[in-house]
């Protein structure tokens, strides 16, 4: 499959998909190893956002000192609109992100280890 095929709500639906088995594996491993509640909940949401900010931040710097030849007519705008967006749909996924790990949390600690065996 082409990637012009793939639609930018799959894309969407995949990142959000990866987050939130990030978050609960993340989650569970921590809890298991005894790191506190906070720290825990802010670092089990961290990883996908953080690529795509760093990805994000990397087109927006390439974009904003390629020199006028390599740009086109409005390439380098337009890049660095999509890097600024694509930032800030991945501060609303690690918000996602979050709230998934204070579930997966709180589920956790409330489940005795009696309930599993």
């Amino acid at each position: 499959m082409p990637l012009s095929a793939i639609a930018p709500t799959h894309i969407l639906v995949g990142c959000v998909a990866v987050e939130i088995i990030l978050a609960i594996l993340l989650t569970s491993v921590w809890v298991q190893r005894g790191w506190p509640k906070a720290r825990t909940i802010y670092v089990a949401a961290l990883p996908l956002p953080a690529l795509i900010i760093a990805f994000c931040l990397y087109v927006f710097v390439d974009a904003a000192t390629a020199s006028k030849e390599s740009c086109g007519v409005d390439a380098c705008g337009m890049a660095m609109g999509a890097a600024v967006i694509l930032a800030s749909t991945a501060m609303v996924l690690y918000v996602f992100g979050l709230v998934v790990a204070k579930v997966t949390m709180h589920f956790s600690q409330s489940a005795k280890p009696d309930d599993f065996q």
